[in-house]
């Protein structure tokens, strides 16, 4: 009987195969570099000189991101300065005119508007006062061209309430007309900036007429707007308008 004997050469496992290839393939590659002066040495570091960029690239992108929310940032703080500066510039032209337009007596107070007319409750505005409280009760209050707002009807601690000439029911004693044509007579107001007068038809009241309050130095309060007469009525229906918007007034002046 014969048998076979077993041969010496063991197979390479895989480890050691892939261990020779790539020492083969090394020793080629050096080969080839030194054969053609460094090439596969320049194509490895051109190839390596991809990696590190984008990292890099990602790194600037975020630091793009993080100053481009800065600078929206910036923008937005500017926009609102602006803003900012525009109402102050509005507001130091309309305290400027109102001092210029009006006869200011020693014991005058400026004051901010708080709230608008015809709101809280109907037909009065409410004013800032100030910490020595002279902002009495009786008081008149003015706004820009020597307009008569109103009159100090309550004051408090932190502000005042003025009942606009236009409140309804408010009657007031003015003057209209001019020289000769001048007419003394009560002007109710209906509210919203408007007032009504009532006189017999034969007095002399044109359109675009001024109309003053009695007894305060000329103290604008309207003019006519409307005149509604008929030859069947002994009197005439007249409608009387603020010169002012009363919902933009803020600023007065009160003495």
């Amino acid at each position: 009987m014969s048998f076979h004997l077993r041969s010496k050469r063991q197979p390479l496992s895989l480890n050691r195969k892939i261990f020779v290839t790539f020492l083969i393939v090394t020793v080629f590659l050096a080969g080839v570099n030194v054969f053609f002066d460094g090439f596969v040495s320049s194509i490895v570091r051109s190839s390596m000189a991809h990696f590190p960029t984008v990292g890099v690239n990602y790194q600037t992108k975020k630091s793009l991101r993080k100053e481009t929310s800065l600078l929206k940032e910036r923008i937005l703080e500017l926009e609102l300065y602006s803003l900012n500066n525009i109402v102050l510039d509005s507001e130091n032209r309309e305290l400027r005119k109102l001092l210029n337009d009006t006869v200011i007596e020693v014991d005058g107070v400026l004051s901010r508007v708080l709230s608008d007319g015809g709101k809280f409750p109907y037909g009065t505005i409410q004013i800032s006062q100030k910490a020595d409280r002279r902002h009495v009760v009786g008081r008149k209050v003015f706004a820009s061209k020597n307009a008569l707002l109103g009159e100090i009807v309550e004051s408090g601690k932190y502000g005042a309430m003025v009942q606009l000439i236009s409140a309804p029911e408010n009657i007031t004693n003015v003057l209209v007309g001019s020289e000769e044509r001048l007419t003394q007579v009560d002007l109710r107001g209906i509210g919203n900036g408007n007032m009504l007068i009532e006189v017999a038809r034969g007095v002399d009241i044109r359109l675009g007429d001024p109309v003053v309050a009695f007894g305060t130095e000329s103290a604008l309060v309207g003019y006519v707007g409307d005149i509604d007469s008929s030859p069947t009525n002994a009197t005439q229906l007249i409608r009387v308008v603020s010169p002012l918007n009363i919902s933009t007034v803020r600023f007065v002046y009160v003495r």
